[in-house]
């Protein structure tokens, strides 16, 4: 099954389409999960738990937090809490830890199991960054089938719920 996968600065979020309907897979709260990991010793907390950890608001590395990593791919690393951590690894628990609570999550009946999808990419986003990302969606065992950039995929949704006599 291919879903379609946003993985965004500020949150991140499963859509799938079911019996000509889009359903948006959100966490327990209805919320997209937050593209947030803290690193905690050998613990990884991420999404809204380790949003509420933050000290600091902004994209990048804040001690042991990452805010929106998926603008740190094309680093070789960064130092995150004094640890040198690979972009991709982190994007990589961002991506794990949606697919695993939407598979748990309420709809779960209609994912069936997550292996491929199609996922929005901004369009500033070039080749290497796109390949560390494929990366990243390989490490938590999903296929990328296609990227589609943000505005096309916004005016897909738009074109989707009206028909040519709208304007």
């Amino acid at each position: 099954m291919a879903v379609g996968f946003d993985c965004g600065t500020t949150n991140s979020l499963i859509s799938v389409v079911s019996r000509d309907r889009a359903i948006d897979v959100l966490d327990d709260t209805g919320l997209p999960f937050p593209s947030v990991v803290r690193y905690e010793g050998e613990q990884v907390v991420v999404g809204a738990e380790a949003k509420r950890t933050m000290d600091v608001v902004g994209i990048g590395v804040h001690g042991r937090t990452v805010r929106s990593p998926k603008w740190l791919l094309g680093e070789e690393s960064v130092n995150v809490g004094g640890v040198e951590r690979s972009p991709v690894d982190i994007v990589a628990e961002v991506v794990r830890h949606v697919k695993s609570s939407a598979v748990a999550g309420t709809h779960a009946g209609v994912l069936k199991g997550v292996e491929r999808a199609v996922v929005t990419i901004p369009v500033s986003m070039n080749g290497p960054r796109r390949a560390a990302l494929r990366d990243a969606f390989r490490l938590a065992d999903i296929g990328i089938v296609q990227y589609v950039h943000e505005p096309l995929a916004a005016l897909y949704g738009y074109v989707r719920g009206h028909d040519d006599s709208d304007g």
